[in-house]
């Protein structure tokens, strides 16, 4: 049987991080957990740590994709799952259920989508389905997807596109009553700090989708035809003319009022 590893990417999730972890690490098909605490400075780490989970500390904070990176390079499995660490509701049997169309090849990529939870991220992944951080893949579709590490959140509309791209086979796995905690609620009262974090990931995410690399332009050289030319010529010599006028005017002037 292939071997699984379930990546979890962290940042300040000592809230919800604890309650993954038991879904995950109960569920029968992961092989493997690794936890990528991204700069975190509350007890996100410690908590992982009570767990039989590989903990791992990225600092600085480098964000979402690089996480992801890390927990990748860190692991040995062929199939691939990333798992949000701030998911309400998740179950064992949602873990597997996530897993189950890639591990028997129904699929080369599941999507977890919450439905059932709240109505706010209900909402959203129906509208936005391919912006899901729950999914599972061959380690194959990951590397090739070539996600660059400084990405942030726009990880999953790399993936996304990736996945169009190349045609893949795509299962939606719907998570019964699963939702996320807003990153309002993790900030101990700091909404505004959580607030900029949610602008931040808007802004990955547009990024992501609406800006590509940019080249700069190559500017043509107009050729001149021979009239063209002599008008150009033309014109530079009554500019030229002008100058030595008023110059001319200028200095009489200083003349007559010395």
């Amino acid at each position: 049987m292939k071997k699984i590893s379930v990546i979890i990417p962290a940042y300040n999730e000592e809230r919800g991080i604890g309650d993954v972890l038991k879904a995950v690490c109960s569920a029968t098909l992961p092989s493997e957990i690794v936890v990528v605490s991204d700069g975190s400075v509350d007890k996100t780490a410690e908590i992982a740590r009570a767990f039989p989970v590989k903990v791992l500390e990225q600092q600085p904070n480098k964000g979402k994709a690089a996480a992801m990176h890390l927990g990748v390079e860190s692991s040995n499995g062929d199939i691939l799952c990333f798992i949000d660490a701030d998911i309400i509701g998740l179950t064992p049997e949602l873990v597997d259920a996530l897993l189950q169309p890639v591990v028997e090849g129904r699929a080369e990529v599941s999507m977890g989508i919450f439905q059932g939870g709240k109505f706010s991220t209900d909402w959203a992944q129906k509208m936005f389905p391919f912006l899901t951080g729950q999914r599972a893949m061959p380690r194959s579709v990951w590397e090739g997807s070539k996600v660059n590490h400084d990405s942030r959140y726009g990880v999953e509309v790399h993936l996304t596109k990736y996945m169009a791209k190349h045609n893949l086979r795509v299962e939606n796995v719907i998570l019964k009553g699963c939702t996320q905690y807003f990153k309002e609620q993790k900030t101990k009262g700091r909404g505004i700090e959580g607030f900029g974090k949610r602008l931040q990931m808007v802004w990955d995410i547009a990024k992501a989708l609406f800006v590509g690399p940019t080249k700069p332009r190559s500017v043509k050289k107009k050729t001149l035809s021979p009239s063209e030319k002599l008008r150009r010529k033309e014109t530079q010599k009554h500019r030229k003319q002008i100058k030595i006028t008023l110059g001319n005017f200028k200095r009489k002037k200083n003349q007559e009022d010395s």
